[in-house]
């Protein structure tokens, strides 16, 4: 009931299964990315590869960017794909909108400099997974996938703040759902900045 209330008459009909689609979005980029970066810089340093790859021509922007590269490209196919069996399956009527796709490149250079860092202070595959959980797994939980965050206790909202997770849900939901540019924007915003702290931090 707060989430329709929240929504333009414009834009209404909207189900919990178009509230659930961004969640799932941000699911997918999260896991997508942090876990796996994260094992793999863990692995990469625990087998000195990362010397190796030194020795060559490659350099490290082109290896970071050619990891940015391959994500985005993956989960914006994923998106399409995710988009395409709601709107035939669950009659959704949630809007892919041009910010969407913006979303998706933003999500992925946060969570992928997220994994950069856990990936530098683990000290093995092995523990990379673990940490990876630790991390990404509250945020599964308490960044507003499944339900909506006015609607759970106060305490779970503050929480959920903490998360970047969060930040990218409701500014996909802001887009997608609400059409409410501004919002999304402001969102996209704390993603970025994240995303720019996390990567300088890794």
């Amino acid at each position: 009931v707060g989430f329709e209330s929240r929504v333009p008459e414009e834009f209404g009909g909207l189900t919990f299964m178009d509230f659930f689609l961004p969640g799932v979005v941000g699911l997918v980029v999260m896991t997508n990315t942090l876990y796996t970066i994260t094992s793999t810089c863990a692995e990469y340093k625990t087998r000195s590869y990362f010397k190796l790859l030194a020795t060559t021509k490659l350099r490290k922007h082109e290896w970071l960017l050619a990891k940015f590269v391959f994500y985005t490209v993956l989960l914006i196919a994923s998106l399409l794909f995710t988009f395409a069996i709601g709107r035939a399956l669950f009659d959704m009527t949630a809007t892919l909108t041009p910010l969407a796709f913006v979303f998706i490149a933003f999500g992925v250079f946060l969570f992928l400099s997220m994994g950069m860092l856990l990936g530098s202070i683990v000290r093995d595959p092995e523990s990379a997974s673990a940490v990876a959980n630790a991390v990404g797994f509250p945020m599964m939980f308490l960044s507003g996938i499944f339900f909506e965050l006015e609607s759970m206790p106060g305490y779970i909202q503050t929480i959920a703040k903490v998360f970047p997770l969060t930040y990218f849900n409701e500014g996909l939901r802001a887009t997608m759902l609400e059409g409410n540019t501004e919002v999304a924007l402001f969102n996209l915003a704390i993603v970025g900045v994240l995303g720019l702290i996390f990567f300088v931090l890794g």
